[in-house]
């Protein structure tokens, strides 16, 4: 089944952008934010209802891989970038969704930081798991940028040399060394096909490898799910997200084959806000729209792109989910944030 979402009239005639010829907009059933970016923004706006406007908030990154979803606290949010050391004392310190590593706790715990940590359950259930393959002298292969937070706060898990870490965006190296009986592990928003490709590489290299933490997110594997038919049918693909977001990124990316099996061209764009939309990809060949949002992308963002084609009075339908969410609730770091309320309480 598909619905039809409701039209806006704006009371106004909209612009039409030259040759825009577009009919309908399909947007995936399984998009947009799971339960740890829901935790962290719920976190944040109450850190920020309950701090006073005056007072600085430190996070040590950006709280998700979607900056437009903090844009509305100016100022007062400053991201550190993954070093405190210029944080002042005393000051409050969220720690991102991607984790930090425990040396980071430990300076913040020195410097007398109010610490809110908004570390995603899941990447949370990853670093330990690594901690406890290491202890059993297990050898540990990661798929994952060097320099990305959720990388660095696993790599600080266990002592250094103890884990391998590949880019899962490049091929294995052939002169690597690849230990027989190793486990592996993925940052939480690789693409998964790229997960799967780098594992068979390392398949092939070794004679044993456990690969059962090659999908650790429930929200990666629905929103790929939901993209790949969906993108087989339109003429342009969209998705709602940012460009520091891997997840975007890999939606944005996703692979489509012609009759033959030939890689196919399809225009794509990446967008946050509809000042992002660039319209003159919108050509007379361009009927029918395919829109998804990264997991990192809040559902009113999505809105707001979706409203603009509303406006020029185009049918956006919305399709049914693919496979059940089934979403994960996780809880928020309540401890943490009522120490934070008693501190500013009247």
């Amino acid at each position: 089944m598909v619905t039809e979402s409701p039209q806006f009239n704006y009371g106004q005639v909209p612009e039409i952008p030259p040759g825009f010829n577009v009919q309908e907009v399909f947007v995936a059933g399984n998009r947009g934010t799971c339960g740890g970016v829901e935790m962290t923004l719920a976190a944040v706006s109450q850190i920020m209802e309950v701090v006073p406007q005056e007072i600085p908030i430190y996070a040590t990154n950006t709280p998700i891989n979607f900056p437009q979803a903090f844009e509305r606290y100016g100022d007062r949010l400053k991201i550190a970038g993954g070093n405190i050391s210029d944080v002042p004392d005393g000051s409050i310190l969220i720690v991102s969704a991607h984790g930090a590593p425990p040396s980071l706790f430990d300076e913040a715990k020195s410097k007398n930081l109010h610490v809110i940590d908004v570390t995603c359950p899941i990447v949370t259930e990853e670093q330990k798991l690594v901690r406890n393959t290491a202890a059993k002298g297990i050898p540990i292969v990661y798929l994952g940028e060097e320099n990305h937070p959720e990388t660095i706060g696993i790599k600080g898990q266990v002592p250094k040399g103890a884990i391998k870490v590949f880019d899962p965006n490049e091929p294995i190296p052939e002169d690597e060394h690849i230990p027989d009986g190793a486990k592996l592990f993925v940052k939480t928003t690789n693409d998964p096909a790229r997960n799967e490709l780098r594992a068979n590489e390392l398949k092939e290299r070794v004679g044993e490898l456990d690969d059962t933490r090659i999908l650790p997110c429930y929200a990666l594997k629905n929103r790929y799910a939901a993209g790949k038919p969906l993108i087989e049918g339109v003429d342009l693909w969209m998705v709602v997200g940012d460009i520091s977001s891997n997840n975007a990124r890999g939606l944005r990316d996703i692979e489509v084959k012609g009759p033959a099996g030939e890689g196919k061209l399809i225009p794509r764009m990446l967008v946050g806000k509809p000042q992002d939309i660039d319209w003159e990809m919108f050509t007379p060949s361009v009927r029918k729209v395919g829109v998804t949002a990264a997991a990192s992308a809040p559902e009113e963002f999505t809105q707001r792109i979706l409203n603009e084609f509303r406006r020029l009075g185009v049918n956006v339908i919305e399709l049914p989910q693919v496979l059940p969410e089934m979403p994960r609730t996780f809880r928020l770091p309540k401890e943490q944030l009522e120490a934070l309320r008693q501190k500013y309480a009247d």
